[in-house]
């Protein structure tokens, strides 16, 4: 084992390149400040000994950058996130200038949207990246950019990072802006005028191949630097590549802290109100109630509370209702009272029709729940409206409207309805309490327990 610990330390050691060595003056006990004398001047004596090392110390300044460095990594999400910012901030500043453009013209948005962004990136670039650069995504995510052609070798993990050069701020917009407007202006002159329907040997018709052949191979090239960018993470962007410029941590003594409290407290507000909108619809407060009137504990205090509620919530609720079997002999007789007006129908006059018709003449629903008379003096089956003098109020006028259609007679009475009417009535929410407190729904012309249809 020690023998491969020398081995390796050997082969470890050649890897690095030799830094030179600086000539060893011989040692005398006069040299050593400590024992020299006191007339020496010390000045001379240092600068003597700096002229003899520089060499060896310029030297090694140069074989510097071909010493091993640390790759410096930078995480590839805070860079995607970056992108997606700049281009969310684009499109936020894009919103008032097209709808300022739409009060003009409301075509005009479609026709210059090419010359907006190409002024709003120009403008963007400007304010972010050559004062500061860096753009405003890249300084949300402690970002910046630097000249990755000085870092080259194994400069990569220096302290001093170069500032983008000349040429690189003058190319960067091109490539971005200048570039792609041309691209989409030329993209909306060839849809305008078809390029692509033109005889071949035209030069409109190459021109068009050439610019199929270019958004092609350049979508190609951006692909296969997107692969080379989630392995490596120096260049987010194909001119990012190009020009040779890179994201780096604009303060590396920064940690990434991102806190997710935001985002979890809105996770699971989102999961309890898609819960609550799938639970709502399914809880019934009528039919709630209704199961707790029937445990002796909550019979009490439900009576208590139906008589300090206003109306309108007993009514909402179904606190109004009387609890079965409480003997409530008005409730009764109020349920078993046919209303003489539908009782007086024709046959062939269906009586939920009528009473649907009545409501709507006269601006009520005529009952709280289908089935139930009401003492409401404004209702149009009772009261004064039932006694003017038009037809309209007239049990025996029956209007084409109010003819049964497909008839079908209510199981056991025999009472005919149509049978949309009867079915909805039997399959309403309303119907099943009714059946599930007094086994089926009361009849509108006798009174009856109906708990089905059938053909007449």
């Amino acid at each position: 084992m020690a023998g491969e610990d020398t081995r390796s330390t050997a082969q470890t050691t050649s890897a690095i390149p030799a830094i030179p060595a600086i000539p060893a003056t011989p040692a005398t006990p006069n040299q050593f400040p400590s024992q020299l004398p006191v007339d020496l001047d010390l000045e001379a004596f240092w600068e003597a000994r700096h002229e003899t090392a520089k060499p060896s110390i310029e030297s090694l300044r140069r074989r510097l950058s071909h010493f091993p460095s640390p790759p410096l990594r930078i995480q590839r999400v805070g860079q995607l996130d970056a992108d997606l910012l700049d281009r969310e901030l684009l499109e936020i500043l894009l919103a008032p200038m097209k709808d300022a453009v739409n009060l003009i013209q409301p075509t005009l948005t479609s026709r210059i949207l090419p010359e907006m962004l190409l002024v709003m990136r120009l403008a963007l670039f400007k304010l972010s990246i050559i004062d500061h650069q860096a753009s405003y995504g890249s300084m949300l995510q402690n970002l910046k950019y630097r000249n990755e052609w000085a870092h080259r070798g194994g400069l990569q993990s220096t302290s001093r990072d170069r500032k983008l050069s000349i040429q690189q701020l003058v190319l960067y917009p091109l490539i971005t802006a200048i570039v792609p407007y041309a691209y989409a202006r030329s993209e909306l002159n060839m849809a305008q005028h078809p390029y692509s329907e033109l005889p071949t040997s035209t030069t409109r018709h190459t021109l068009w191949n050439l610019m199929d052949r270019f958004r092609r191979w350049y979508t190609l090239a951006a692909f296969i630097n997107f692969g080379l960018f989630l392995g490596n993470g120096k260049y987010r962007t194909l001119a990012d590549r190009i020009l040779g410029i890179r994201l780096i941590y604009a303060k590396r003594t920064v940690h990434r802290n991102v806190s997710f409290e935001y985002l979890n407290r809105q996770l699971v507000w989102h999961a309890l109100t898609e819960f609550l909108v799938f639970l709502l619809p399914l809880l019934k407060p009528r039919r709630i109630l209704k199961y707790l009137t029937r445990l002796p504990i909550c019979s009490t205090a439900l009576g208590r509370a139906s008589k300090i509620l206003p109306r309108v919530l007993r009514d909402r609720t179904g606190l109004s209702t009387p609890l079965k079997g409480s003997g409530n002999s008005d409730g009764e007789a109020a349920l078993s009272k046919v209303i003489p007006e539908i009782a007086a129908l024709p046959i062939s006059t269906c009586a939920l029709c009528w009473q649907r018709y009545q409501a709507s003449q006269g601006g009520s629903s005529g009952v709280l729940r289908v089935g139930l008379p009401t003492s409401d003096p404004l209702d149009p089956a009772s009261g004064a409206l039932a006694s003017r003098g038009n037809t309209l109020g007239k049990p025996n006028t029956a209007s084409d409207d109010l003819i049964i259609t497909i008839p079908y007679a209510a199981d056991p009475c025999g009472c005919l309805y149509c049978y949309h009417c009867l079915a909805s009535i039997l399959l309403s929410e309303e119907a099943a309490d009714d059946i599930s407190d007094e086994g089926g729904w009361r009849c509108l012309r006798c009174s009856a327990i109906v708990r089905g249809l059938k053909r007449a």
